[in-house]
């Protein structure tokens, strides 16, 4: 939050001085609209970074999507400053020639043009890579609840002749593959039902069962990882 207010405090300072050099330095100029307009281009280009920092900083706190975030504050400093360039090189030119209004109108319309297709083209890029990685992490909440599950299981599981089993079972599922995928969604309800079964009938000792149970369950997560490489 420091950092961010830091950032603006930068940008508002720089507008001042911008400001004050613009109207108190005296120099010629045959367009007095070019002047006025210039300026109002430039202010644009001072607000747009409002736009850009709250987009990439300050919309989403976690690191991640600041990170991701960076490239839309380097658009927006880019446009500020090619902004900027553009607004003093066409008061230079104005102060020697008569520069129509239109050329400034149509160059700066370009320079805004230019810029929203960046700003738009960047910020689609984040939102579709945070869209994936938010998908990535929904697609490991399968694995990590049946590894939360079968964890505890395992440390309570005490009847020794399917220890082993119960041990075998145990390291399939931590060590499988934790991305999921649509097309494994009923596999993958079967193996929590199956798991739940399994969990009921160790707490009735019913290990007839259980071993039964055990089995199927151990080929459920073997086809469900079999599938997993297969559909990537």
């Amino acid at each position: 939050m420091k950092n961010n207010i830091r950032v603006c405090l930068v940008i508002g300072l720089f507008l001042l001085i911008f400001t004050v050099c613009y109207f108190v330095i005296p120099y010629p100029y045959e367009n007095n609209t070019v002047f006025t307009l210039g300026y109002i281009f430039a202010i644009i280009a001072f607000l747009a970074q409002i736009y850009t920092l709250y987009k990439g900083l300050m919309k989403d706190s976690s690191l991640k999507s600041k990170v991701y975030g960076l490239p839309l504050i380097r658009v927006g400093f880019i446009y500020l400053a090619v902004q900027v360039i553009i607004t003093l090189l066409l008061n230079i030119i104005n102060a020697f020639v008569y520069l129509p209004s239109w050329i400034c109108i149509v160059l700066n319309i370009l320079i805004i043009g230019v810029f929203a297709i960046g700003l738009i083209t960047v910020e689609g890029y984040k939102e579709t890579i945070e869209k994936e990685e938010m998908k990535e992490v929904i697609n490991t909440l399968f694995l990590d609840d049946l590894k939360t599950n079968v964890k505890a299981l395992y440390n309570k599981f005490d009847y020794e002749p399917l220890k082993k089993k119960m041990k075998d079972l145990y390291e399939l599922i931590i060590y499988s593959d934790p991305v999921s995928h649509k097309d494994l969604v009923s596999l993958e309800d079967e193996i929590s039902r199956k798991l739940n079964s399994l969990k009921s009938s160790f707490n009735n000792k019913d290990y007839t069962i259980l071993e039964v149970e055990m089995n199927d369950l151990q080929s459920l997560m073997e086809e469900r990882n079999y599938r997993c490489k297969k559909l990537k």
